[in-house]
């Protein structure tokens, strides 16, 4: 998963910070490792060093990563289509730091529901 720094460096403004992303991610039943990805060179680097047999990218960067399928299996992700980052990005600038930190104790708490009943 790609660094808040390294997001910077492709352009890309990151509005979920890296931790709380991590955390997103590996909360998923089918992930078994999140890597951190600071540069463009290190996944060729990163799935020996992980063992990975699946790597996991966005529709968006379709055929981009095919030269890694030589390490391992390439999986692109589709985007949900029902869900709009840019009206998420659009609807989280309106908050402030109190609302976010009260997202964040929310979802921590929602977290913590779906661990006890799985």
């Amino acid at each position: 998963m790609s660094s808040d720094e390294f997001n910077k460096v492709k352009g890309k403004k990151t509005f979920i910070p890296f931790e709380d992303r991590l955390a997103i991610v590996r909360s998923l039943k089918c992930v078994d490792q999140v890597f951190r990805e600071d540069c463009w060179e290190q996944k060729r680097d990163d799935i020996p060093k992980w063992n990975a047999s699946i790597i996991g990218m966005g529709a968006d960067w379709e055929g981009r990563f095919d030269d890694l399928s030589d390490l391992c299996r390439v999986v692109y992700l589709p985007r949900t289509s029902e869900i709009s980052s840019t009206e998420l990005k659009r609807l989280l600038k309106v908050l402030d730091q109190r609302h976010v930190q009260d997202l964040k104790s929310a979802l921590d708490i929602i977290s913590s529901l779906i661990q006890t009943f799985e």
